[in-house]
């Protein structure tokens, strides 16, 4: 007697469908795992291709405690902090007193600038003499204590803007003295080394 034999079954076909869904799968995630590593490496850097200001301050006026009108252009080639602050903004005081320090011990590359978004009140238009009195009460520059600051801004509010005029930093809320320097040491030095990359970049061209 012979064994009985099997029937011969067709070779399985590859279901292309769920090999597409998996490879399909594993490019999202490999997406989202590199786009995390570059959130992560880049989180804290300053924006080096932010020049809504530059493209604004040629036009951009503001007047100081003295009467003077100032163009935002005239800071360019230097770094520039901006408070944005009013006189009804209690947090506001004690980010002044801060500016003072700060500007006492400024070096010549960069301006600290107070920028007064409305008067005593909120959405009152700041006047030259709101602008003189925060300057005398906590005696901070009149030249660079201006009005013309969005009255919509949450206060206090920094901003900090390259020689290039681009923004560098962007942060709502109340800073320390150290919690500002540190900000510009790193923001500054992270914009020398973009500033020669893109300098070395050039000569290469």
């Amino acid at each position: 007697m012979h064994a009985d034999k099997k029937p011969l079954t067709p070779a399985r076909q590859p279901n292309y469908l769920v090999w597409g869904i998996i490879v399909a799968v594993v490019i999202m995630v490999s997406a989202g795992i590199y786009d995390g590593i570059k959130r992560l490496q880049t989180r804290g850097r300053p924006n080096m291709t932010d020049y809504s200001y530059a493209n604004m301050r040629g036009t951009s006026r503001a007047t100081n405690a003295k009467g003077e009108v100032v163009s935002l252009d005239s800071f360019a080639g230097r770094f520039l902090w901006v408070d944005y602050a009013a006189p009804w903004c209690g947090p506001c005081a004690s980010q002044a007193r801060v500016m003072k320090s700060l500007e006492a011990t400024a070096s010549r590359n960069i301006v600290f600038l107070t920028m007064l978004t409305s008067a005593n009140k909120p959405f009152q238009t700041a006047t030259k003499a709101t602008a003189a009195s925060w300057a005398g009460r906590f005696g901070l520059n009149p030249a660079l204590v201006v009005t013309g600051g969005n009255p919509s801004y949450t206060i206090p509010q920094h901003k900090l803007f390259s020689p290039l005029g681009q923004t560098l930093y962007h942060k709502v809320g109340f800073l320390s003295e150290d919690q500002i320097r540190s900000t510009l040491v790193k923001s500054m030095r992270e914009w020398q080394h973009w500033r020669q990359d893109n300098q070395t970049a050039d000569i290469l061209r």
